[in-house]
């Protein structure tokens, strides 16, 4: 019952948006021509998912605004929507009765249904299931189609600009359909992923207001173009310039509001208790001291790690990674736990245990900042959760 409702949740807001875009469609496109985009979209899912693999190592994150921009709009964004122009352009070229704007964006808009049907999959049956189905179901599943709709909006007037043999606006177009979508699908990814990361309330509301903002601006658009409604005045506005611009000022304001509640990486000293994150996991980690090996360089920490759970909990080696905070590439992975061949730590309910983990190839200086990471289960932001123990902190400082 539990699948059946998943599958539901997952194909439904495609098919609704898919259904309803089709029937605006005032030649109603060939079907077979429709399933073939998809099909071609949904190969290219799993294409993306190798660049954005490829772009996580060639840009490594420093957790800094830059490179969460960096990551979000090329690393991910910029990725998935070349993915998704490539089948709506190839075969709406290659397609000789492609004759209106409205033809490219429902092509566009399958592209995106293809690729945002299997990128659902792929979410829903790795992550936490449901929650996450219906999340997708109402936000990201309809933004990735919007995306496709502005893409296929701003093609098709490249089209047009092509016939009327005006090069300049063909290219500037051409350039529109592939920017725009990807500059909003940078700061809804953004949004969330910094938003979480950073515990800011103002931009993680963002992406959630751009995305219904600009659905309805979709909707709008697409609704002129099905009816040939768009008067002469609205079809010479320049939109792509007044969405690009739009799109920049929101990113300023992003980075305005970054500033108030930053990212605190440096000098960061939590009380796992008081961390939602931790807490949903019932989980309390403190640091209390280290012993260093200037000769192997190895570093090991004494933790105190306490399950106020009524469950138990079983802490994985690769959760715990060493970060210099003064070159954040600088990240030592956890060798092991101290007598734990299986580097798995169980602890029961409402119980503490005493550990210790050690970090290989470690140099503790004078003028560096070393913390702690541990990376809860639910790694769905991508964030990590930096803790330190006083004494630790303190220790470290006054070295000499």
């Amino acid at each position: 019952m539990n699948l059946l409702i998943l599958i539901i949740l997952i194909i439904l807001p495609s098919y609704i948006l898919g259904k309803y875009i089709y029937k605006k469609d005032p030649e109603k496109k060939d079907k077979k021509v429709l399933r073939k985009i998809i099909g071609i979209s949904i190969i290219f899912t799993i294409v993306a998912a190798i660049f954005e693999w490829i772009a996580k190592v060639l840009l490594p994150n420093n957790h800094s605004f830059i490179g969460y921009i960096i990551e979000c709009m090329i690393g991910v964004a910029l990725i998935e929507e070349v993915c998704k122009f490539l089948p709506a352009y190839w075969i709406g070229i290659k397609n000789k009765e492609i004759n209106n704007k409205y033809d490219f964006i429902i092509y566009a808009a399958f592209s995106a249904i293809g690729f945002a049907t299997f990128e659902n999959i792929i979410y829903v049956f790795t992550s936490s299931g449901i929650n996450t189905a219906i999340y997708r179901m109402i936000f990201s599943v309809p933004a990735h189609i919007v995306y496709g709709i502005l893409m296929g909006y701003f093609l098709g007037i490249a089209q047009q600009e092509k016939q009327n043999k005006n090069q300049k606006q063909y290219h500037i177009n051409m350039i529109y359909s592939l920017l725009i979508p990807t500059i909003f699908h940078g700061i809804y990814d953004f949004g969330i992923v910094y938003g979480v990361t950073a515990s800011n309330a103002l931009i993680l509301i963002t992406p959630y207001i751009v995305v219904i903002t600009l659905f309805l601006y979709a909707i709008s658009k697409l609704k002129k173009v099905a009816s040939n409604k768009e008067d002469e005045a609205d079809k010479n506005k320049d939109n792509g310039r007044k969405l690009l611009f739009i799109g920049c000022v929101l990113i300023l304001a992003l980075l305005i509001l970054s500033s108030i509640n930053p990212v605190r990486l440096n000098n960061g000293h939590y009380n796992m208790k008081e961390n939602v994150k931790i807490k949903e996991e019932g989980i309390s980690i403190i640091v209390e001291s280290f012993e260093e090996d200037e000769i192997t360089n190895q570093v090991t920490l004494n933790l105190k790690i306490q399950n106020y759970s009524n469950q138990m909990i079983a802490l994985k080696a690769n959760q715990f990674s060493f970060v210099n905070m003064n070159n954040t590439k600088d990240v030592r992975e956890l060798n092991r736990f101290e007598n734990n061949s299986q580097n798995l730590l169980y602890i029961q309910p409402k119980e503490t245990s005493i550990t210790k983990i050690k970090f290989r190839n470690v140099v503790l200086a004078e003028n560096n900042n070393y913390l702690l990471a541990y990376t809860t289960k639910d790694d769905s932001a991508k964030s990590y959760i930096i803790f330190v123990g006083e004494d630790f902190a303190q220790a470290l400082q006054n070295r000499k």
